[in-house]
């Protein structure tokens, strides 16, 4: 037996050499490629997909690879239609201010034409404004995954005062306005839930005809605060209501009325920032209710 496992000795070791070998091979092939890859993604080749049947070892850094990768080219796409949109959305209101300007600078007009030429100047003006501060907020919420300064307030105040800042608008338009804000502790960013409520809010008043209705109510239990913002306006499509939170996206109904389609993009991911949820109801001519979720953190 002695002489039998003696002689076995140098085939086990060459059995174990082989298989270190090809082993070894193939480790050293799998790393080469997703090495490979990695230099492919870096030089911006965004095609690269690895196959984790074939990866081994290797298959859960292989599948986290293509994620990551898949997670860029989502994020070359948004950035290029996000360029795109916003070219298009620059050109309109510059367009219309250079030309009623030298209208103003080359013709002969009558006060009243200048009157109203300057009105669209300072219209449109205020417009580019007001699209540059929203893309400049998106931008902001974009590059955060998380909020930076949180601190207890006072949301039914806050909402309450929201009403009241825009009043000259709704009260312009003979539009009843109710609100039954139960009292809310909140913790959050109080700026940026500002800008939620003056979004939806406006947004409800521009919709809404002359004469028509807009009511907020503010409820919440142990875990949620659920805001319900509703209107009698124009309403919406089934189809507009599932893009309505999209950046640059505006429906039919919409284009009616001047806007950047940027505002309830930002509201979303507002509420996103905040671990909440915002969902909206419509039917055209009949009006829209946007419901939000904010999840309650008592004060110790």
């Amino acid at each position: 037996y002695l002489l039998y496992a003696l002689a076995a000795i140098p085939i086990t070791n060459a059995l174990v050499g082989i298989g270190a070998w090809v082993f070894g091979g193939q480790w050293y092939k799998r790393q080469t490629m997703l090495v490979d890859s990695i230099n492919r993604v870096a030089s911006g080749d965004l095609s690269v997909v690895l196959d984790p049947e074939q990866a081994g070892v290797w298959r859960n850094v292989y599948q986290n690879f293509n994620v990551m990768v898949s997670g860029l080219k989502s994020n070359q796409l948004f950035n290029e239609r996000f360029i795109n949109n916003f070219s298009h959305e620059l050109k309109t209101p510059i367009a219309s201010i250079r030309g009623f300007a030298d209208v103003l600078l080359t013709e002969e007009i009558t006060n009243e034409e200048r009157r109203m030429y300057l009105e669209i100047i300072a219209a449109e003006s205020a417009r580019l404004a007001d699209l540059s501060h929203n893309v400049l907020l998106l931008s902001k919420i974009d590059a955060q995954n998380f909020i930076p300064v949180k601190a207890f307030f006072e949301l039914d105040e806050q909402i309450k005062n929201s009403i009241i800042l825009l009043s000259a608008s709704w009260e312009k338009k003979n539009i009843s306005f109710s609100a039954e804000l139960a009292p809310a502790r909140y913790w959050g960013n109080e700026e940026l839930l500002h800008q939620v409520w003056l979004n939806l809010l406006t947004n409800a008043i521009k919709f809404t005809p002359v004469g028509g209705n807009i009511d907020v109510k503010l409820t919440l239990n142990d875990d949620w605060i659920t805001i319900l913002i509703t209107d009698t306006g124009i309403g919406m499509s089934e189809e507009m209501t599932k893009h309505i939170f999209e950046p640059y996206y505006q429906g039919n109904s919409a284009k009616t009325i001047e806007g950047s389609g940027l505002g309830l993009a930002i509201v979303a991911q507002i509420i996103e920032l905040h671990q909440g949820s915002i969902t909206v109801k419509s039917t055209e001519n009949v009006g829209s209710t946007f419901q939000i979720l904010l999840p309650l953190k008592k004060q110790v």
